[in-house]
């Protein structure tokens, strides 16, 4: 795009010396700003008051929604742009205190490039996790809260063969954040289901693992807008469990299917097999397009 960009990855590297880089970038660079995202740990917040203290501009994406993000965060604090993903995005931004001059919807840049980029072939992912030949894979996704994940796990698990009749398969990622006791927990779960498996290892990336899978469930997550955005069926598993928090936190993802009784869980698995794991260009994903460019056309003019 004809920018230079550093990228200060706060997962890898202290906030202490992500600030130290960040006023040497700043004093390196003669017009500069800082892009920061929007995470539930808050630690962008002190680099955006660091960045603004030296004069630089300061963006925040902010995707799907801020949900409990900006929580005491004060109006004065916010960046001077606010990148949205959506209208739904934008209007809660505003209705949080930004002034609606600041917030553009730029879409998702992320779920703009997915489709074109390349990944492990689906017949190596199949091997990674030793799937049977011309076997159903459903992959099931849990969230950051162990006991919840358990629950949905298994009344997932339950109701599956109500709806599948055989010849499926599942392979069940944990979210990054869970605790360490869950993978035992899961593994003793799964050994009622012979055709279920935890993955141990995250044995492929997550967007190969999507590829290869017939259709997603997640527990509400931006996993499930991956896996629309590669043009595979996902939904918002939402039995068994208290779903009530995540799903306050993704509400603004109403394209994402809601399973919430057996006869939801038929339909969506139904049509995921009709449609041999495929499904068209979909109406919400494809307002991403061209997310790139009206993302750097706004922090152009801050």
């Amino acid at each position: 795009m004809g920018r230079r960009a550093h990228f200060l990855d706060l997962a890898r590297i202290s906030l202490q010396t992500a600030r130290h880089r960040l006023r040497v970038l700043i004093f390196k660079i003669k017009k500069s700003a800082l892009i920061a995202g929007c995470s539930s740990k808050q630690e962008e917040w002190p680099l955006l008051r660091e960045a603004k203290l030296l004069g630089a501009r300061t963006a925040m994406l902010v995707e799907i929604g801020p949900g409990d993000r900006l929580r005491g965060i004060n109006g004065r604090r916010y960046p001077d742009l606010f990148l949205a993903t959506s209208q739904a995005c934008a209007n809660d931004l505003v209705a949080l205190g930004a002034y609606p001059d600041r917030v553009r919807i730029a879409g998702s840049a992320h779920l703009e490039a997915l489709p074109g980029r390349s990944g492990t072939q689906v017949s190596a992912v199949r091997r990674a996790y030793n799937l049977k030949a011309r076997s159903l894979l459903f992959s099931f996704f849990g969230c950051p809260d162990s006991l919840a994940t358990i629950e949905a796990a298994r009344s997932f698990l339950r109701a599956l063969p109500f709806v599948a009749y055989g010849g499926h398969e599942v392979v069940i990622r944990l979210h990054p954040r869970s605790e360490k006791y869950l993978r035992t927990e899961l593994e003793k779960l799964v050994k009622n289901y012979p055709w279920a498996q935890v993955d141990r290892r995250w044995a492929a990336p997550t967007m190969d693992l999507l590829r290869a899978s017939t259709c997603s469930l997640t527990m509400g997550s931006t996993v499930s807008a991956e896996s629309l955005a590669l043009g595979k069926p996902s939904a918002f598993f939402q039995m068994g469990w208290d779903f009530r928090y995540l799903d306050r936190i993704f509400k603004n993802m109403t394209y994402v299917p809601k399973i919430r009784t057996i006869a939801h869980l038929r339909r969506f698995i139904t049509g995921a097999i009709k449609n041999h794991g495929r499904i068209s260009h979909h109406r919400d994903i494809e307002r991403h397009r061209g997310a790139l460019n009206r993302s750097w056309q706004a922090i152009d003019n801050l």
